[in-house]
Parts: structure tokens; sequence; C-alpha cells
């Protein structure tokens, strides 16, 4: 809803949201806003090493805790990588 009324750079979103999950959301995102650059935060790993591989549609996955200037740095990152040219 809020993003067919704004205009967004970057979405960060969490893997485990209420109702549903971070995924699902990046489907729907990456269907509706394609050129829009997703970066996904999780605490839950999911493989022997404690490791999650990038879901489809994923800029960068982000492990928690995560330092705030790192999160601002790919964020930038994620934009510039999205800007045309």
């Amino acid at each position: 809803e809020k993003l067919q009324r704004k205009k967004y750079n970057v979405m960060v979103v969490d893997l485990k949201l209420p109702g549903l999950s971070g995924e699902e959301l990046v489907h729907i995102v990456n269907k509706t806003h394609p050129n829009l650059p997703v970066l996904m935060i999780t605490g839950h790993g999911s493989g022997k090493d404690g490791s999650f591989e990038k879901p489809d549609g994923v800029f960068e996955l982000l492990q928690k805790p995560i330092d705030l200037s790192v999160l601002i740095k790919k964020m930038e990152e994620a934009i510039e990588a999205n800007e045309p040219g």
C-alpha cells in the first residue's frame, strides 16, 4: 500500500515478519517494483554453519546484529547499483 503512494530508493526488510515472510514480501515487491533494491536482514541462519542463502530478488542478505554504519553503507551500495548509467 505504501509502495503505491510514495517512491523509495531502497527497501530494508526482515526475514521474519508478522503475517507475511520477508521472502513473500520481496516476491511481491519484485513484481510491482522490479527496480527497487531490497536488503534483507535476519538473525536466523538455516545452514549447518548458521548461514542463510540469499533469496532471489534480494540485493544483499545481512546478519543481525548489524552495525548502523554497515547498514547505511549497504543501502548506499544498493542505491548506486540501481542507478541508470
